[in-house]
């Protein structure tokens, strides 16, 4: 029963994320900037926590258009931003780790294969520092970090410090960028996302998330060589 609940939840989300992708796009915030900024402007604090449970939300949901609202967020907050875009992206990631835990990690148990065991004996042997990586390499999907983590058996705790501090380097480039875009929204105009997909801009997390991969991968290595030593 909680296997076909929790299906019925990807299946809403999948129609979610379709419905958000269409709903949500710079052009449409392009075009409602002056009348958003000019309603938050009158209550920011309020408007900053709206924000971050939608933000948490959209997250807890894996809903495509966390980037968008994260470069509009920081548009709109400057780099206050920050606060609510952190906070509600660890929030929601939460959220995703105790619900598939909940729904999924016992099946998980039961199916996965002997190749898949061996990984997840790997994982938590360092389960910290194999997220921490996962969050700073910018390729791994936000939703396969929340996922895999509580498939594999991290612990919440362990969880939550590793998403917050792995996903602070990128929320502070992306609020970067989207304060640059307040000047493209004031006028009306319709900001470039190429600076995202810049090597300048993702090199230094690409290379940051590799260095402790490797750490994680030889410091098991040389355990293993210890311990066999020692038999």
């Amino acid at each position: 029963m909680k296997k076909i609940v929790g299906l019925g939840l990807i299946c809403l989300m999948a129609v979610l994320g379709w419905v958000a992708t269409e709903a949500v796009s710079l052009e449409v915030l392009a075009a409602n900037y002056s009348d958003l900024k000019l309603t938050i402007d009158q209550s920011k604090p309020l408007a900053l926590l709206v924000f971050g449970v939608l933000y948490c939300l959209c997250v807890a949901l894996s809903l495509p258009i966390a980037t968008l609202l994260t470069l509009g967020g920081a548009a709109i907050f400057g780099w206050i931003g920050v606060i609510p875009i952190w906070l509600g992206a660890t929030g929601g990631a939460v959220i995703v780790f105790v619900a598939v835990r909940f729904f999924f990690a016992q099946w998980a148990q039961r199916t996965l294969d002997q190749s898949l065991r061996r990984f997840r004996g790997a994982f938590l042997a360092h389960p910290f520092r194999w997220a921490l990586s996962m969050r700073l390499i910018p390729v791994v999907p936000f939703w396969v970090a929340n996922a895999l983590p509580a498939l594999l058996g991290m612990r919440l705790g362990s969880f939550v410090l590793s998403t917050g501090l792995g996903i602070l380097p990128g929320t502070l480039i992306y609020v970067s960028v989207g304060v640059g875009f307040d000047a493209f929204f004031s006028q009306g105009g319709v900001p470039s996302l190429e600076t995202l997909s810049s090597p300048k801009v993702w090199g230094p997390l690409l290379a940051l998330g590799g260095l402790i991969g490797m750490s994680t991968f030889f410091g098991q290595r040389k355990e293993r060589e210890v311990h066999d030593k020692t038999i």
